[in-house]
């Protein structure tokens, strides 16, 4: 198992109380999360479907699997879907990015009704967006005259994510700086800044190599 995805596995177990290790071995690790989510930091094929078999597997269970062995694999032995197309980063530096000091603060569950016209991960993500308010995981970057410009904050699974810039305030460096205030509170905090992208995602994938984080 690579060095920086056990760091992963290892900062999920530590800090989300969401997630427990099915198994830890010398190929890796296999991590459930909340419900139905297994996260499977085993990229051997045959390792992987060696260590499922001697678990539960969760009814309609969501797979993240870090190799296209370990996708087929998983897909062919349980017809479930297996999700891959995510590109996984982390911040290991010690300090956080030097860019322009962005004003956030933390969104209220009234925010998110405004946040969720802006989000589209979802059919619906108002429940989840002011669920994560409620959690005091959701930021945003405010104007002069109170609106909201921006957004961003933490999953359920602690990734960094949910990063969304109101249309009009585009191009003005709201997302780097956001971004780079999220992560300079994870590092007061003790925490590992990681998140997920698409890798057809461009503009994030970008966003991330400019801020610094490392491509596992």
């Amino acid at each position: 198992m690579d060095q920086n995805l056990r760091l992963l596995f290892t900062e999920m177990l530590r800090r989300t109380g969401r997630c427990r290790a099915l198994y830890d071995g010398p190929e890796g690790m296999l991590l459930q999360t909340g419900g139905n989510g297994l996260f499977c930091g085993i990229p051997d094929a045959g390792a992987l479907l060696r260590v499922l078999r001697g678990v539960t597997v969760p009814k309609d269970a969501g797979f993240t699997v870090f190799s296209h062995e370990a996708a087929d694999a998983v897909q062919r032995e349980f017809g479930l879907h297996a999700q891959e197309a995510y590109e996984t980063l982390l911040y290991l530096q010690p300090s956080p990015p030097e860019v322009p000091a962005c004003s956030i603060r933390p969104l209220k569950a009234e925010d998110a009704a405004e946040a969720a016209r802006y989000y589209h991960l979802f059919d619906d993500p108002l429940p989840y967006l002011r669920g994560r308010a409620e959690a005091g995981a959701l930021w945003g970057h405010f104007t002069a005259e109170g609106r909201l410009a921006g957004f961003l904050g933490i999953h359920s699974e602690g990734s960094m994510g949910m990063l969304e810039v109101v249309p009009e305030f585009r191009r003005r460096g709201i997302a780097q700086a956001l971004e780079a205030a999220l992560i300079r509170l994870h590092l007061e905090r003790g925490w590992l800044p990681y998140c997920f992208v698409a890798p057809d995602n461009v503009p994030s994938l970008s966003l991330q190599a400019k801020l610094g984080l490392t491509n596992i």
